[in-house]
């Protein structure tokens, strides 16, 4: 039985490919807002709007070190 065999037919297809770019999406995007609000907790100061904003931001709470040196 192929994919385009089973009970729920083409709408089931197409409905089970857009709830899967859904979940990409969104997944790679709290990927992205998680890593910013990572950067946000370290020393070193970033432009999280860059294009926009030349603000640079930094609350300093952890610090990193580059232990492969």
């Amino acid at each position: 039985m192929t994919l385009l065999e089973n009970d729920r037919g083409w709408l089931g297809l197409v409905v089970g490919v857009w709830a899967f770019g859904l979940v990409g999406f969104f997944g790679g995007f709290g990927g992205i807002l998680s890593h910013l609000l990572g950067d946000l907790f370290t020393y070193q100061e970033f432009k999280p709007l860059w294009p926009f904003s030349n603000n640079k931001i930094s609350f300093k709470w952890f610090s990193s070190k580059d232990r492969g040196k």
